[in-house]
């Protein structure tokens, strides 16, 4: 199941209104070079298709892991919490399609929980994005977010 598709099918089940953060892509195989973001089945990527290309780029935080074998230490929540707020934890691992959709309508590709807050992204050292502004749906096309709402479906601080 894609990313977007366990999203949307979380959405449906809380009846809950999903934020609209991805839109559709071409259903032919990605363009020979592509992202494997990009791909038709992203969410089946490895970490080491994704850092084949994107080696060293990214937050520092850890991927390739069984989410189950670090879920309830403190901070984190369960497997089945994660899941039940939007998280795409494919074959129960943190992947990085956890948290980067090939649909995904913002840029970096987050993928944000249905539901979210979505709100611009803080630059740090520019206080003018300190204040963060709430977005509406029409306004997430290519814009940088706050990924917070989505590093909170894993860690509850």
């Amino acid at each position: 199941m894609t990313a977007l598709a366990t999203l949307a099918a979380l959405a449906l089940a809380s009846g809950e209104p999903a934020v609209p953060v991805s839109v559709p892509v071409e259903t032919a195989e990605a363009p020979a070079g592509a992202c494997a973001l990009l791909a038709p089945d992203s969410g089946r990527a490895t970490v080491a298709e994704c850092l084949a290309c994107h080696g060293g780029s990214g937050s520092g935080h850890p991927v390739g892991l069984d989410y189950g074998a670090f879920a309830g230490r403190p901070g984190l929540r369960s497997e089945a919490d994660a899941v039940a707020i939007g998280i795409f934890l494919p074959e129960g691992e943190l992947r990085c399609t956890t948290c980067h959709d090939g649909r995904s309508r913002v840029r970096h590709r987050i993928a944000l929980p249905p539901g979210a807050d979505v709100r611009t992204a803080v630059v740090p050292g520019d206080p003018a994005t300190y204040t963060q502004r709430r977005l509406s749906p029409a306004a997430l096309e290519g814009r940088a977010v706050s990924p917070k709402p989505l590093c909170l479906g894993c860690h509850a601080f």
